[in-house]
C-alpha cells in the first residue's frame, strides 16, 4: 500500500476547513448526516479515482512529453501549485476567521440554493454531489492525489486519499458546527499551509 499514508496525511489535512467541509456540514444540517456524507463521499470517490487515474496515466506516457530539458511538468506543476496553496495558506492564518467566515456564507448560501430546488432523500443526496463535486473541482487534494499517484501505488494513493476525505467528511458531518468553536480557522489554515 505504498502511498496511502501519505495520501491520508495530505488529503484529510487539505480537507479540513475548506468549502467541501462547510459544504458536507451545512447538508448534514439541513438534510441529515446519512444524505450529506453518502452524496459527498460519493462525489469525492469520483474525484479521488479521475485524480488517480490522471496521476497514474502520466508514469505510463513517454517522458519527452512529459518533461521539458529532462525535468517533469508534472513535478513542476504539482510542486507550484503545493507552493502556491502552501504561501495563500500561511497568509490567510492572520485572516482566517474573516476568510472561513466568508467560505462558510458562502457554501451557506450555495447549500440553501441547491437544497431549495430538491424534494426527498434523493433529491437532498443528488444536490450534497453536485455541491461537493463542484467545490472539489481543481482543488489541493485533487492535485495532491495526481501527483501522489504519479509516484505511488495507485491502489495505496486511491485508499489513502478516501481515509483523508472519508475523515474530513465525518468529521463535518458529525459536528462541523461544533468542531468550529474548538478549531479556530487560522491553526486550520497554518497546518493546511504547512
Amino acid at each position: 500500500m505504498d502511498g496511502f499514508w501519505q495520501s491520508v496525511a495530505l488529503v484529510g489535512a487539505s480537507e479540513l476547513g475548506d468549502k467541501t467541509f462547510f459544504l458536507s456540514a451545512i447538508i448534514a444540517m439541513r438534510e441529515g448526516k446519512a444524505v450529506a456524507f453518502m452524496g459527498s463521499m460519493s462525489a469525492l470517490t469520483v474525484l479521488t479515482g479521475a485524480s488517480v487515474a490522471l496521476g497514474n496515466a502520466s508514469r505510463h506516457l513517454p517522458m519527452e512529453l512529459l518533461s521539458i530539458g529532462g525535468v517533469s511538468v508534472v513535478d513542476v506543476a504539482a510542486a507550484g501549485a503545493f507552493t502556491v496553496f502552501g504561501v495563500r495558506m500561511l497568509r490567510e492564518a492572520a485572516a482566517a476567521e474573516a476568510a472561513a467566515s466568508e467560505e462558510k456564507v458562502e457554501a451557506e448560501n450555495e447549500a440553501t440554493e441547491a437544497l431549495s430546488k430538491t424534494s426527498g432523500r434523493l433529491g437532498a443526496l443528488l444536490a450534497a454531489f453536485s455541491l461537493v463535486f463542484v467545490a472539489e473541482l481543481g482543488d489541493k487534494s485533487m492535485i495532491a492525489t495526481v501527483a501522489l499517484a504519479k509516484d505511488f501505488s495507485p491502489g495505496g494513493v486511491m485508499a489513502g486519499a478516501l481515509v483523508g476525505h472519508a475523515a474530513a467528511t465525518g468529521l463535518a458531518v458529525a459536528g462541523g458546527s461544533s468542531l468550529s468553536g474548538y478549531l479556530s480557522p487560522a491553526m486550520i489554515s497554518r497546518v493546511g499551509g504547512a
